[in-house]
């Protein structure tokens, strides 16, 4: 009887010492990972308020431009060109800038069904512009711009047979107002991808005849930010 009960002692003891580890065991991990809780997704870090905060930033954009020269005789040229933009700005807050750049609108070319005529039309400019921002979204900026656009145009005619002559060059230069309106989105917290259209209007004067001209721009490139934050309360807003 003794053995007997010493062997029911032996086995009890062994089925308490299992039920015990197991329970520590359920409790450290429980400890360690906690219940069983879905972990969340990392909030979505904002740059916005960062690139607000009094610093400079790089334009580099490449542009497609529609150009419409309409002549005093009621006819016109048009067409599409490619071009680029380079420029640097400075955001004074979240909501305005002041942007001054270089842009080369391309050139068009069109000829007259017969062969005999050619047009060809360059424009480009440098703009200084001041840029109305506001936040829309985490890392999502619309924005308006409106400025003073300095433009160089260049027309070359040739075979027209309106001219006693069978080749004219001829280029002019003014300034004028222009607009804009466009869009970022941070990809990191010193460079952001953007898209923008731009719309201007002049009256370039070529061999004493005046013309319209008419350049709408559409573009696409990055802003590359620089510098550290000034204000106290964007340290720390990004880590």
């Amino acid at each position: 009887m003794l053995k007997l009960n010493f062997k029911f002692f032996l086995v009890a003891l062994a089925l308490g010492s299992c039920t015990s580890m197991f329970t520590f065991g359920v409790a450290a991990d429980d400890g360690d990972r906690g219940t069983f809780t879905p972990r969340k997704k990392p909030a979505k870090l904002d740059y916005t308020a960062w690139k607000g905060d009094e610093r400079f930033y790089v334009v580099t954009a490449l542009n497609n431009n529609s150009q419409v020269l309409d002549f005093a005789s009621g006819t016109s040229a048009e067409g599409n060109s490619r071009g680029f933009q380079l420029g640097l700005g400075y955001s004074f807050n979240e909501n305005f800038a002041v942007e001054l750049s270089l842009n080369e609108h391309g050139e068009i070319t069109e000829r007259s069904d017969d062969g005999a005529s050619k047009v060809d039309f360059a424009t480009d400019s440098i703009d200084m512009a001041m840029v109305g921002k506001m936040p829309v979204m985490p890392n999502w900026v619309v924005y308006g711009k409106v400025g003073l656009s300095s433009w160089r145009s260049q027309l070359d005619l040739a075979g027209i047979p309106t001219t006693s002559r069978n080749f004219i060059r001829s280029s002019d230069s003014g300034v004028d107002l222009f607009v804009g309106a466009g869009m970022n989105y941070g990809l990191t917290r010193y460079v952001d991808i953007f898209t923008e259209v731009d719309l201007r209007t002049f009256e370039p004067v070529f061999d004493n005849a005046t013309y319209d001209a008419h350049v709408a721009t559409w573009m696409m490139g990055f802003k590359f930010y620089f510098g550290k934050a000034k204000s106290d309360q964007y340290r720390g807003h990004i880590r």
